[in-house]
């Protein structure tokens, strides 16, 4: 049990972190994780009038955490319990969605390889891609161009949040979790194309027995779950077709799917950590879904509960690994020279930095990644790119940019916000 606690709260504008499961058993992986519950501490917090959500409210580690129980899956409803949030907690900085999620078994990995995803696997991703936002033609469904969006990125601190989750060991340890690792033997993935036999009755008692994918994760002797850095498909569907889990996972280069996501990520900055529980395709279970639920809510990086680490040093080592697979790094509006060339603080052994800012060295160098700056200052793109020439970007025209305020607010009707468009525009 950690014994550094968060001051005795006073008010709702103490917390910052907010945390959304869709499901009973996500909500209770998290809830397990609590090192100290605030309403054990006398008659529970009082929320704004007209929010309707249910929330717990606790600590872990030095951090305020507010989670709250959702009434169902889907965008619609973690929209709905996301805006609530705002009511009762105006500070909230960042929102962690936690749960399981379906996910894309092969991938292209780094060197030509390929990357495998078992289940129970855990996919931290700050991107969304939303599959299902597109038209829908008489002959095929054509998905928005902007299929991608990226998410907020919240403060250095706040991210931190991933410093202090308990262990799997603990959870396994909670018997009303049951969050125990169902076996190699219950990870099963038929070909894409063989189809379930029957709805609503499980393979065992229908009779599926289709060719089995070989696994080599599956063959090797430690089964402890890996953390994919990807993005994450969400839409207003339950996945369960493995051809069209293979064709948008090719075209988006998405490793999971899910339903919430995208009803947070435009209401606060968002990370989403989801573990997999089944395939993306017909043969789905509910076995695997405690112990992903589990995983997911105890992510973390390795070395966190040491006060004395630099956490973004662990994550700059982790990303130089020659067997992290390809990656790609955004810095936006990179346009501090002082933040990322400060004075220098800390050192190469894993130590915390001794001072604010000199975030530059905490750029991963290797050849199986990519970082894209995008500043409005030259000095330091040219100081990130060490000496490379920038790609320069004008200013858009008053046509560009009325057309990128239509893109962004799909669903107004053009002839009726026209003008105001135009105006804003300009």
């Amino acid at each position: 049990m950690n014994t550094v606690r968060p001051r005795c709260l006073v008010e709702w504008a103490d917390f910052e972190i907010a945390v959304i499961c869709a499901l009973t058993l996500e909500a209770d992986a998290v809830d397990a994780l609590f090192d100290h519950y605030w309403d054990d501490d006398g008659p529970p917090y009082d929320k704004a009038t007209g929010d309707p959500n249910a929330y717990s409210i606790g600590a872990v580690g030095r951090y305020n955490v507010v989670l709250a129980h959702m009434l169902g899956m889907g965008k619609a409803n973690v929209a709905a319990v996301a805006a609530n949030y705002r009511a009762s907690f105006p500070n909230i900085k960042l929102a962690l969605v936690v749960g399981v999620c379906s996910v894309v078994p092969f991938r292209p990995g780094g060197s030509g390889g390929t990357a495998e995803t078992v289940l129970g696997d855990v996919i931290v991703s700050d991107g969304v891609a939303q599959y299902d936002l597109g038209r829908r033609l008489p002959e095929q469904f054509v998905p928005k161009d902007t299929l991608l969006d990226t998410l907020g990125r919240p403060n250095t601190e706040i991210r931190a949040l991933l410093a202090k989750p308990k262990g799997l060991h603990v959870l396994q340890g909670e018997p009303e979790l049951a969050a125990t690792y169902p076996g190699t033997a219950q990870d099963k993935l038929f070909e894409a194309t063989y189809r379930h036999m029957r709805d609503g009755m499980p393979c065992e008692e229908c009779g599926c027995n289709g060719k089995l994918v070989p696994r080599t994760r599956l063959e090797q002797a430690n089964g402890q779950p890996t953390v994919h850095f990807s993005l994450i498909a969400s839409g207003n569907t339950v996945m369960k077709s493995g051809k069209d889990r293979d064709d948008i996972a090719r075209e988006a280069g998405v490793v999971g799917f899910e339903m919430e996501s995208a009803g947070v990520w435009d209401i606060f900055p968002c990370v989403v950590i989801k573990a997999a529980c089944d395939y993306t395709e017909s043969h789905k279970t509910k076995a695997w879904q405690r112990y992903a639920a589990a995983t997911a809510a105890e992510c973390r990086v390795p070395g966190y509960d040491d006060p004395k680490t630099d956490v973004l040093l662990l994550v700059k080592r982790w990303l130089e690994r020659k067997d992290g697979g390809w990656w790609l790094m955004v810095v936006d509006n990179a346009d501090d020279t002082q933040l990322f060339f400060g004075q220098q603080g800390g050192s190469e052994d894993g130590s915390a930095p001794s001072h604010e800012g000199n975030l530059g060295r905490y750029l991963a160098e290797c050849s199986h990644g990519a970082i894209l700056v995008t500043t409005r200052n030259k000095q330091t793109g040219s100081r990130l790119t060490k000496g490379k020439r920038p790609i320069e970007v004008g200013r858009m025209d008053d046509d560009e940019t009325a057309q990128l305020i239509r893109a962004r607010l799909d669903g107004v009707d053009a002839a009726s916000g026209g003008s105001w468009i135009e105006t804003t525009a300009k």
